[in-house]
């Protein structure tokens, strides 16, 4: 197993600070946070394993001001894998991203309501009903995931080839 080197750690510090501190603003709307498409870029940008852990280090360090419990184990396995999509995907094309946001937030989704039907030990009758009460708050994330994946990739993806080159300047 290779080890993430300090640059690595530096960059997934980042993205979990900035995926906390905007979760962290946005609570009072409901589904509207910015970690779905922050942790699913940092996948895209750095790769499988650094993208799962932005999504569970952010997932546990929200829970410190959002509350934690059963769900945050839920949370943390939904935005890892968020980062383990963004890492098998790895493409700067925007509109890949667009559909990968899409993907990660339904498959956040369907953890998150697994897990909820599971904790209130509700049949599949109930998982159902479960499952369908959420679509509107699935609906909103997916519609808050892909405005943050507009908005937010294409400057990140600027912003990474700017600092691999004025780290290729300095190495010089």
């Amino acid at each position: 197993m290779t080890k993430f080197n300090t640059k690595t750690i530096a960059l997934i510090g980042m993205f979990v600070a900035l995926a906390v501190i905007g979760r962290t603003l946005l609570v009072p709307l409901p589904s509207v946070q910015p970690v779905t498409a922050i942790v699913l870029i940092s996948g895209l940008l750095l790769g499988k394993r650094a993208g799962m852990s932005t999504g569970i280090l952010v997932a546990l360090l929200t829970g410190i001001t959002t509350g934690l419990g059963w769900w945050t184990i839920a949370q943390a396995v939904g935005w890892g894998s968020s980062g383990l999509i963004g890492g098998i995907v790895q493409r700067e094309n925007l509109r890949v991203a667009i559909g990968a946001g899409m993907i990660s937030t339904i498959v956040y989704s369907m953890i998150m309501n697994v897990s909820g039907a599971f904790m209130m030990s509700l049949p599949l009758s109930g998982y159902v009903g479960y499952a369908m009460a959420s679509l509107p708050y699935d609906a909103i994330h997916m519609v808050s995931t892909i405005a943050f994946v507009v908005v937010l990739a294409p400057v990140t993806v600027r912003l990474f080839k700017r600092l691999d080159s004025s780290m290729a300047e300095r190495a010089k």
